[in-house]
């Protein structure tokens, strides 16, 4: 084997190597943008279909599974096919939703069975409820009561970053959303989360409670620009190195 051709074995094998970096640079920066997906946590009975108040023949009951309640609170059935004083919205599900009278609703997450069920450091979560407006609020002649939405860590509210709490029309529903961005130096860090619903007079209702939890910290994995250049620089020394071969 002469020199030419043991330079030649050496490019390759170097080109060979440089195509394996490439690889992994990529895979490491799909990994990188996975870990930035929001996760939609599990909440227990988020819609409240669990409790049937129409299989005791009344519109409403006392209880809301997997919720703790303080106050007046439970499950009624607002569908206008069921209830037509109610809501002329067609609901999402089967019409039946939590109900609170200057009362609370709290559900808390178990962090045991899932860590982002806990408080986590550079995380950014996303709160979101449909709130109804009863039309029996107008039909009586009073307005639609104030109300608050609130993540809680360990028992304690948050101090959120962006809060929308519309007043939605008689009869209809409205979405309120907050989000709230967790620091590194956040005294509650790994505390349980917690939703808490509460409204400060006549009945609201509520439905369809998600909670999403995004990762906003790269730690482990560098950042998709940094790899990006990375892998385009290690690609085009592969084609360097291939374009020496062949000639």
């Amino acid at each position: 084997m002469d020199g030419k051709e043991v330079k030649q074995m050496f490019i390759l094998r170097r080109t060979n190597w440089l195509v394996i970096a490439v690889v992994i640079a990529i895979a490491l920066m799909a990994g990188s943008f996975d870990r930035a997906l929001a996760t939609s946590l599990t909440i227990t009975n988020w819609n409240f279909e669990a409790d049937n108040p129409l299989a005791n023949g009344t519109w409403a009951v006392p209880t809301i599974t997997g919720w703790t309640k303080s106050g007046i609170a439970g499950t009624f059935y607002g569908e206008k096919a069921t209830n037509p004083d109610e809501y002329f919205s067609t609901l999402s599900d089967l019409g039946r939703v939590a109900y609170t009278n200057v009362g609370s609703i709290t559900q808390t997450l178990d962090p045991l069975t899932d860590p982002l069920n806990g408080l986590n450091a550079g995380h950014l979560y996303t709160l979101t409820v449909d709130v109804g407006n009863r039309y029996q609020n107008f039909t009586a002649g009073r307005g639609f009561p104030n109300y608050s939405i609130e993540l809680l860590a360990g028992g304690t509210p948050l101090s959120i970053d962006t809060v929308f709490l519309p007043t939605p029309n008689y009869g209809y529903f409205s979405t309120a959303t907050l989000t709230y961005l967790s620091s590194d130096n956040n005294s509650l860090l790994g505390q349980a989360l917690g939703i808490r619903l509460t409204s400060y007079g006549a009945q609201v209702n509520w439905d369809n409670v998600s909670l999403t939890n995004t990762n906003h910290i790269q730690t482990s994995v560098p950042e998709p620009a940094t790899l990006l250049l990375l892998g385009s620089g290690l690609l085009g020394a592969a084609w360097f190195g291939k374009k020496k071969v062949k000639a």
